[in-house]
């Protein structure tokens, strides 16, 4: 386990420049570059402390047994640039991954979406790796922990995926995702891409409904089929679920060469690695150059 500021390296003989992490030392200067990299304004209302920022007591407690620190440096994707692991505060605990992409340019993205509860993380290095360890809870009434749920994560295909030592090699030949969501209006997606890059997707936002083509990039396809086989898709559940209301329903179904496979995720948390599948598909919406099919 690492120590608060140390920085664990990936093999990179020496740490390149143009990355303002390298000198940073304190927690309010951590906060500092968060919030210039947050162009979006996402978590504007997040702070940095170099003691934990945990409101919740059986939750800190928890925290401070586990060894979790506020905020810790290491090169978490291996890209030769030292990253930060931190957990803020902004009325509520958010555990943030700030990524050094390389000449002084930074991406935050949060870790503990959705339902995790309690979210407390531990990096350690093995074989070269950054590995997060980490544990969360389901939040029961007054605050108490409930069942917890155990992560071992990596860093790959721009997100934390569950560490996978075999990862499947299967050929993908299709992968088509439908989301639903309800609240304060009703959002439908259905997005198909195949092996050949053809993309297609319907999608309906409170009664409005726009049909659109594009086409995906061969290398584009490669990775998205490369995380179905590390994230273990064939081997998941065919079905979750998850309490509560107001939360996305997935259905998502790969074509294998010669199979195929479909997950029915009511709440869309079955496993980090799906979620951040989804999170790829969807966002291709934004990503690709779309021709809107008249019907």
């Amino acid at each position: 386990m690492l120590a608060l500021g140390a920085v664990a390296r990936s093999g990179y003989a020496q740490q390149p420049a143009g990355n303002r992490i390298d000198g940073i030392r304190t927690a309010s200067e951590v906060e500092a570059l968060m919030h210039a990299a947050d162009t979006a304004g996402h978590f504007s209302r997040v702070t940095i402390s170099d003691t934990l920022s945990i409101r919740n007591r059986t939750c800190k407690c928890q925290a401070r047994k586990r060894g979790v620190q506020p905020w810790i440096k290491a090169d978490i994707d291996g890209n030769g640039y030292t990253d930060i692991l931190a957990v803020g505060d902004a009325n509520r605990q958010e555990v943030l991954l700030v990524m050094a992409l390389g000449n002084d340019r930074y991406d935050v993205q949060r870790v503990n979406y959705g339902s995790k509860y309690c979210f407390l993380p531990t990096l350690t290095m093995k074989g070269g790796q950054a590995v997060i360890e980490a544990k969360s809870y389901q939040r029961k009434f007054g605050g108490l922990l409930g069942r917890s749920r155990q992560y071992r994560l990596v860093y790959k295909y721009a997100g934390l995926v569950e560490y996978n030592a075999r990862p499947d090699s299967r050929r993908v030949e299709s992968v088509a995702l439908s989301y639903f969501m309800s609240y304060y209006g009703t959002t439908k997606v259905d997005l198909t891409i195949t092996e050949s890059g053809f993309a297609v997707c319907r999608e309906e936002t409170d009664g409005v409904v726009k049909s659109s083509v594009a086409l995906l990039a061969k290398q584009e396809f490669e990775a998205l089929a490369g995380l179905v086989n590390y994230a273990g898709v064939a081997r998941r559940r065919s079905e979750y679920t998850r309490s509560g209301n107001h939360h996305p329903h997935y259905y998502l179904t790969v074509v294998y060469e010669g199979g195929y496979k479909q997950i029915d995720d009511d709440g869309g948390e079955g496993s980090m690695g799906l979620e951040l599948l989804y999170h790829r598909i969807l966002g291709l919406r934004k990503s690709l150059r779309w021709q809107e099919v008249k019907q």
